[in-house]
Parts: C-alpha cells; structure tokens; sequence
C-alpha cells in the first residue's frame, strides 16, 4: 500500500513514522515543497549562540510529544535548556524580552497602542 504524506513538517514527519510503525509493508511518500524537512523548525548557530526558530517549543511536559522522543530512539538526543534560557525573546525590529504577564505585554515595546487596545477588547468577546 502506498500513502502519501503532504507536508514533511514536524506532524507529516510524526505521521509516517507511526504510518510506518502500524502498516508494515506499506510505502510512504512524503511530499514537501521546502528543500529541507521539519516544517519551520530550525536551530541556527550564530558566534556560538544556539537559537531556535519555527515553532513556539518543543513541549517536554506533554506525555505524546515524550513518548514520540522515546519511540524515535533520540530520548539520549534530546537537549534540554539551561536555567538561564528561561528568559525568552522575540526578535522583530530588535530583541524584545517575551512578556511573562499581560501588565509586562502592555508595558512593551512588542505591541504598538492600537495592537494593544485590540487585544484588550479580547476581554468582551463573547465565547
């Protein structure tokens, strides 16, 4: 059986490895128009300083994204962050600390007033 996969980011990539895993002996094709593979994911080092880009992160709490590290074999692979990266930043026009609280997202730079006002009236949307 022969099944194609659209999209060689980090979900097409799950999907055909368990694809695989479930239906031995069926052939998958993945189609990616990008020449690599992992969908935004990237790690780029710049004068020794290791960032990461794509995705918001790799989350290390949730029992599915563990189990995927586990069942690939790269449990040993997985790199953990230091301490000191839990500050966060997001780089636009210039780094910007990533606000922690929604008093410190008003007190950046990261939003302009009308892009701040707008998310303020999220609080009447109706749900």
């Amino acid at each position: 059986m022969r099944i194609g996969i659209i999209g060689a980011g980090l979900s097409g990539l799950a999907t055909g490895f368990y694809l695989s895993r479930l239906l031995t002996g069926s052939r998958n094709v993945v189609f990616e128009a990008e020449p690599q593979v992992g969908g935004t994911l990237r790690t780029v080092e710049i004068d020794g300083f290791r960032f990461e880009t794509g995705a918001n992160g790799f989350l290390t709490n949730k029992p599915d994204c563990m189990q995927l590290v586990r069942d690939a074999g790269l449990a040993d692979r997985l790199v953990r962050r230091a301490p000191a990266a839990r500050r966060r930043f997001i780089y636009t026009n210039r780094l910007h600390p990533l606000p922690e609280s929604p008093p410190l997202l008003f007190k950046s730079a990261l939003l302009t007033w009308p892009e701040k006002l707008r998310v303020s009236g999220e609080l009447f949307v109706r749900q």
